[in-house]
């Protein structure tokens, strides 16, 4: 239906054995920590239970004692210190975690923020003023290619200690430059965010002066944050810090989280999908077209109803980014739709805050790498480009810097600046790289397993819960059915966007969902079969706890399911299974149910298994004539249901 490929990701089938039999985890599981090259018994359980205590030492990083040293000095001497720090949500938690952090040990700091029409990194006229009241600026997220402006704060005489994760060229000569990429780095660990770096400064100044590390762990909400909307890998000291910050969120001491957690989630858990797409929009949208160092007043005051304020702003200035947004996608996807290879659009009507978004949202439509620039009175154009994956975007402008006033950023996101008149030469350069580096861009859908219907089950959930949190670096595992039937198809979402549908193969699942292909209803034929990639979520609804189908994509299917294949799955169904049910009234944990028929009855009722399970228990039975008894190892209540 869609111009996609499927592949299915390797993996070592008796490393997987090896790690189930040792872990006494489900197959599935120790496939997917396969997958993501967790092959032993220990790798395993640091990675699915990932611990404060494995944070590397800080000071393995390159400068970081002479950082540390200047800035407990300006300590000492109430030297005021000032966090220059960037407009993006990266760049906002990390001022926000250091300002935070230092405060609490007694240091004199302040925050200085630039504007996006000043640009990102380091400004010399913003270094002259602020050196007039600091000798000593920490830059996070920002200042490993300001080598000018970083000379300028030297003969003004101001120390800069740098902060940064991005790509290096050089290393500018500053007081300190702390970066996880430099090379000549003890820590091997290259994929921290800015805020990730950050942080690790303020853990090495905490060690040094045997301060409060609770309170420093405390701060990890923020660090979270900036790490999930950077689209860092979330793996090693990412995955500690997101996997821990999520669970300090929702008893976060950070007013403004607070405000957060009162106004969007008060009741509710927040998943990484709700930084991406609730609070990260909420915080951009003050940098993308007014000014981020609001957010960064929100998340460091003390005073909750100033809280509440800044919030209510922030989401007006959300909802006008949104609609900003609609109308400078359409114009931008009208100068697209022309285009094959690398899109590049750009206009004096974009707005400069929104550039970004926008080829983020063209990347998604297109599948390949997006520029879009906001030409400028003075002649030149500012911009930002997504990517895709197998095109580092950074390596292509490195290659195209004799035309660029400046550039920077990762291999999928990057910005840049150039005269505007250069443009048309540039977009034939940057095609012409593309087209000699990247000879496919279709989608490619990697698929973790393939799977039988029956083993689509709470079980499967609980498997898949125990890897996020999800991110770059640590997908969402996807799966694939084959050889089912699409019924009930309809259109559903306040706008007709999105498809709801039940899979009919051996068992029927019910209510699976599409989102945003609700145009491809049309192509789904009655009658026919289909292969289906999915991700899967527990749902809880009315009483009853079921798995929870999001297609990815559908395709015609390609071949009939082995009938031979299915019942040796059937017959290497691992027991014990993890099973969720509901009842009206308490069960004691320890009671043990015995089957009848498949079925289980306590005292006269029958208990409310989901039907996915219970299809499983009856093709288990009737195949291979197996018994079954159900024990309850633990009981909670939830609404009027246990």
């Amino acid at each position: 239906m869609k111009n996609t490929i499927w592949s299915q990701i390797e993996s070592d089938d008796k490393a997987a054995a090896n790690l189930a039999s040792g872990m006494g985890i489900s197959p599935v599981l120790a496939n997917l920590l396969v997958q993501r090259n967790v092959k032993t018994k220990s790798e395993a359980i640091k990675f699915l239970n990932p611990s404060i205590k494995n944070i590397c030492n800080p000071f393995k990083l390159k400068d970081m004692a002479k950082a540390v040293s200047r800035i407990e000095k300006a300590i000492s001497n109430d030297e005021k210190i000032f966090i220059y720090g960037d407009y993006d949500v990266d760049g906002i938690t990390s001022s926000a975690t250091l300002v935070n952090g230092l405060r609490k040990i007694g240091a004199n700091v302040d925050y200085f923020i630039p504007s996006r029409d000043e640009g990102y990194g380091l400004n010399s006229d913003a270094i002259e003023k602020i050196s007039t009241k600091s000798k000593l600026i920490i830059t996070v997220d920002c200042g490993i290619s300001s080598f000018d402006e970083i000379e300028c704060a030297k003969e003004l005489g101001v120390d800069i200690i740098v902060t940064d994760h991005h790509e290096i060229k050089d290393i500018p000569k500053a007081f300190a430059v702390i970066n996880p990429k430099r090379e000549d780095n003890a820590y091997k660990f290259k994929n921290l965010a800015g805020v990730g770096t950050a942080f690790m400064l303020l853990y090495a100044i905490y060690k040094s002066l045997n301060q409060d590390l609770d309170f420093l762990f405390s701060l990890l909400d923020l660090v979270a944050i900036g790490t999930i909307s950077d689209v860092v890998p979330l793996i090693s000291e990412n995955r500690i810090f997101v996997k821990h910050g999520l669970n300090i969120i929702k008893r976060s001491q950070n007013v403004g989280i607070q405000t957060i957690n009162d106004n969007l989630f008060p009741e509710k858990e927040i998943t990484s999908m709700d930084v991406g797409f609730k609070i990260a929009p909420l915080f951009n949208a003050a940098g993308r077209l007014e000014h981020a160092g609001q957010v960064v007043e929100f998340l460091t005051t003390k005073d909750r109803s100033r809280a509440q304020k800044i919030f209510d702003y922030l989401v007006q200035l959300n909802l006008k980014r949104k609609e900003i947004g609609k109308d400078m996608l359409e114009n931008a996807d009208k100068k697209a739709s022309d285009q094959d290879s690398v899109i590049i659009v750009y206009s004096t009507e974009f707005h400069q805050g929104l550039v970004g978004i926008i080829a983020a949202r063209l990347v998604d439509k297109y599948n390949v790498p997006a520029i879009v620039l906001k030409v400028k009175e003075d002649g030149t154009a500012t911009g930002s480009a997504r990517s895709i994956e197998g095109f580092n975007i950074v390596s292509a402008f490195q290659k195209c810097e004799d035309i660029l006033i400046k550039f920077g950023g990762h291999s999928k996101a990057a910005g840049l600046t150039i005269d505007s008149t250069k443009l048309p030469e540039f977009a034939g350069r940057i095609k012409e790289i593309f087209s000699n580096e990247v000879k496919d861009n279709k989608k490619e859908i990697k698929i973790s397993s393939s799977l039988q219907d029956f083993s689509v089950s709470i079980d499967l959930c609980q498997s898949v819960n125990r890897l996020r949190p999800f991110g770059y670096g640590n997908p969402e595992p996807l799966f694939l059915l084959e050889d089912v039937s699409l019924v009930n198809v309809k259109k559903i979402g306040k706008n007709g966007d999105h498809l709801m549908f039940d899979l009919i193969g051996r068992n029927r699942i019910k209510n699976a969902v599409w989102f945003k292909n609700s145009e491809l209803i049309h192509k789904i034929e009655t009658g026919k079969k289909y292969d289906i990639v999915f991700k899967i979520e527990e749902n809880f609804f009315n009483g009853r706890i079921s798995p929870k189908v999001y297609a990815e994509d559908i395709k015609e299917n390609r071949r009939k399911k082995c009938s031979i294949k299915y019942y040796r799955d059937l017959h290497g169904v691992k027991l014990p299974l993890n099973a969720s049910f509901t009842s009206t009234f308490p069960i004691r944990e320890g009671t043990e149910i015995k089957d009848s028929e498949s079925y289980f009855f306590f005292e006269g009722i029958r208990v409310n298994l989901n039907d996915e399970l219970q299809h499983l228990l009856r093709e288990l039975q009737q195949n291979y004539f197996f018994k079954f008894k159900l024990k309850v190892t633990k009981s909670e209540q939830r609404d009027e249901y246990y």
